[in-house]
């Protein structure tokens, strides 16, 4: 049987998954076209004075337990990529500078003794939850559900800030049926982690599948347009102006991108174009990448939270569009804790992020500022650390705007109610035969990059 040409535009995780998946049947020849000179997408890695850098994603919720894991070993390439998972020791909790073992601490935090122990009962109920139930509640908001079980703005902000990480999104629009499945995965797994090499070790593993598998791999030209005739993908053009001709065509390019720029809205019917252009972006993220002359944690990773009235707070930071002088919360990976390529021996890599939920485009002067917000609070965890600091690398939701040209979006299309499961824009193009989207838009579940590895197994299974 002959093979069939395949062209995957963009090696974020879920394009150079599927592209790896494909080539390792035989019957595809692979091409994937990468308009940077990075590997990786959101997931890329690159060097910078001996220190390696993440572009985006900074943690694996799951590691080779979860998605990711999973093409390596249907490929026969599990030893690929070496993780190292966030223990020895755990991810800790820092409660306005004080080190609290969350939930056990509840009190120091400023729980009641009825509140901890409807807290508890919480997440107790929510980890006996199944895959039918969550899915059964997927309409239900986060904050309303916590409300059946605790009156308490602490806790409420408590699950947002989680939320935050996890969806890059807020608690009172995410459904608690996609938290609960992901959070449930997370127990059962045990894996939170970091791979070896940096994030972009992940997506640089399925390129060299596809290279091994006989396919080719090309970066530095980007993607002008998708080729349509009669309503059918028969390949693309280059940004160079060459012409590739495919038999099918995996866009791992965000849906509206797809449907706008690569192939054109004249190709679909105005209700298609007008769905699309409903779909709401998860919010963005500040990130703070810090290089530091010698080690001060021992930590994998730190959660800062700095107020007890955290969802209030962010209601009015949203509605204000005032940002505090101290960031509220804060997500902290000792990224060479866990990779001792991450750094230089002796050096420490320390990663900062927030999330303030104000739009991309709110203007780099409110950016400077919030950023300023995250190193006072995170003076807070670590007094001394500005004599520390050899340099900083700082990545703002305008810089993801232009990377990933999403509205600085972290992820993608956000999980939101309406927006979950079944909910999501569809792997198969409804209108364009032969066409697929393969990215983070269209994963079920997962978080981060997991839902762009969820939509390239499911496509996998559909071409294999």
């Amino acid at each position: 049987m002959t093979a069939k040409d395949v062209v995957v535009i963009g090696s974020g995780v879920g394009g150079s998954a599927v592209g790896a998946l494909l080539a390792n049947t035989g019957k595809y020849n692979v091409t994937l076209i990468e308009k940077s000179n990075l590997i990786g997408g959101r997931f890329a890695s690159y060097n910078k004075e001996g220190f390696r850098l993440d572009v985006g994603c900074h943690m694996l919720a799951n590691c080779d337990k979860g998605h990711f894991g999973k093409a390596l070993d249907v490929c026969g390439c599990s030893d690929y990529v070496k993780w190292r998972y966030a223990v020895k020791p755990s991810p800790s909790v820092n409660f306005k500078g004080e080190r609290v073992k969350f939930p056990y601490d509840a009190p120091k935090m400023g729980f009641t003794k009825e509140e901890s122990d409807l807290f508890f009962k919480f997440f107790f109920d929510i980890s006996q939850l199944s895959d039918e139930d969550c899915d059964r509640l997927n309409n239900t908001s986060i904050s309303d559900y916590v409300s059946l079980y605790v009156d308490s703005d602490l806790a409420r902000g408590l699950i947002g800030f989680f939320t935050s990480i996890y969806f890059v999104t807020s608690d009172d629009e995410t459904p608690i049926g996609e938290y609960a499945r992901c959070q449930n995965e997370i127990w059962r797994n045990k894996a939170v982690g970091y791979p070896i090499g940096g994030t972009g070790a992940v997506p640089e593993a399925y390129c060299r599948i596809i290279r091994e598998r006989g396919g080719r791999v090309l970066t530095g030209t980007g993607v002008r347009k998708i080729v349509v005739e009669d309503h059918q993908a028969v390949g693309v053009v280059l940004e160079n102006g060459e012409k590739l001709k495919a038999d099918i065509v995996i866009s791992n390019a965000a849906v509206k991108d797809t449907v706008h720029h690569l192939i054109g809205k004249d190709q679909y019917p105005k209700e298609f174009t007008d769905k699309v252009n409903s779909y709401k972006y998860a919010y963005s993220t500040s990130v703070i990448q810090i290089a530091l002359d010698e080690k001060i944690s021992n930590d994998s990773m730190i959660f800062y939270i700095g107020r007890s009235d955290l969802s209030e707070f962010e209601k009015q930071i949203k509605t204000t569009g005032n940002l505090p002088d101290a960031a509220p919360c804060l997500m902290i990976p000792i990224v060479s804790n866990m990779d001792p390529e991450a750094a230089p021996e002796g050096k420490q890599l320390m990663i900062v992020g927030s999330s303030s939920k104000l739009p991309y485009n709110a203007g780099a002067d409110k950016w400077k500022k919030w950023e300023q917000a995250i190193m006072k609070s995170l003076e807070v965890v670590f007094p001394d650390i500005r004599r520390h600091i050899l340099w900083t690398v700082s990545t703002t939701p305008e810089d993801i705007n232009r990377f990933g040209s999403e509205d600085g979006s972290v992820i993608g299309i956000g999980q939101i109610i309406g927006q979950v499961g079944e909910d999501r824009p569809k792997i198969v193009d409804e209108h364009v035969r032969n066409l697929y989207h393969c990215s983070a838009d269209t994963g079920l579940h997962g978080i981060g990059g997991e839902l762009a590895r969820d939509a390239a197994f499911r496509l996998y299974e559909r071409l294999r």
